[in-house]
């Protein structure tokens, strides 16, 4: 059900790119397990999906609340690693060996990189992410490792508990500067993500909507709801025209006295 849900993963992926260790090695909802995807890689590894999001509603607007969404990031790491690190004016490289201990500081130094790029970093779409993910709930933190077929890994899933921003209203108009104007917009300056991007947009703009008729979908109210609550124009079926409007303190003005009045525009 969730657009937005889809949206935080792609980001999170862009985010994360060439940002870590994995470099561009950032997958999106791999079906095989972690340590399949690294076994043919020389180098780490990470694979974002989204798993569980519960929500608490309160009233009918589906498409708000309360979200508990889980951001699962996995990290996984075969090989050892070498790393050009600055020094004075130079750089050397370092290379964490592929021991047990090694691959175990690779992956917590990923976990670094994942929530430095994420909360202080990832360029454009580090700050998209920042801007529609409004409140972190908890992270926690699984560690994996094994000796699958004869190839040593570690590995550890990052499991973010979020909270976002609503999904779109139908018929809503889209700002490229904020919400889901700005995500769409990003997204389809990406290439990869271009095609998914306009398909979401077409969905939520479709159809004529009537401005009250924008704010029933926000609030989930039925027509009859949205007429007691004043939402919904009221239907009127005849216009009679005043006679003559009679003001608190008496006075009364009707069509021969409005005639008489002059205003600004009868002024010589």
């Amino acid at each position: 059900m969730s657009l937005t849900a889809l949206a935080v993963r792609v980001i999170t992926i862009r985010a994360l790119k060439a940002r870590t260790f994995a470099e561009d090695r950032v997958f999106d909802s791999k079906i095989n397990p972690v340590n399949l995807v690294a076994k043919h890689e020389q180098k780490p590894v990470i694979i974002v999906t989204t798993d569980d999001d519960n929500v608490d509603i309160t009233g009918k607007d589906l498409r708000a609340g309360d979200h508990k969404l889980e951001l699962v990031i996995e990290v996984a790491v075969t090989q050892n690693i070498s790393v050009e690190v600055a020094k004075d004016q130079t750089t050397e490289i370092l290379t964490i060996p592929a021991t047990d201990a090694g691959l175990e500081a690779t992956v917590g130094l990923l976990g670094w990189q994942i929530a430095k790029a994420l909360s202080a970093d990832g360029g454009e779409w580090g700050d998209l992410w920042r801007s529609i993910v409004t409140n972190v709930h908890s992270i926690s933190s699984r560690r994996g490792a094994d000796d699958e077929n004869g190839v040593r890994y570690a590995a550890r899933q990052y499991i973010y508990s979020i909270d976002h921003i609503a999904e779109p209203t139908p018929g809503e108009a889209l700002d490229t500067s904020f919400g889901w104007g700005r995500i769409l917009s990003a997204c389809k300056t990406d290439a990869e993500l271009a095609p998914m991007a306009r398909l979401i947009e077409a969905e939520i703009t479709k159809g004529e909507y009537l401005p009250w008729e924008i704010a029933r979908g926000e609030l989930g109210l039925s027509n009859d709801e949205a007429e007691i609550i004043g939402v919904k124009p009221v239907k009127i079926d005849e216009s009679v025209p005043l006679s003559a409007v009679e003001t608190t303190d008496g006075f009364v003005v009707d069509e021969q006295s409005a005639n008489e009045i002059e205003g600004p525009e009868n002024e010589a």
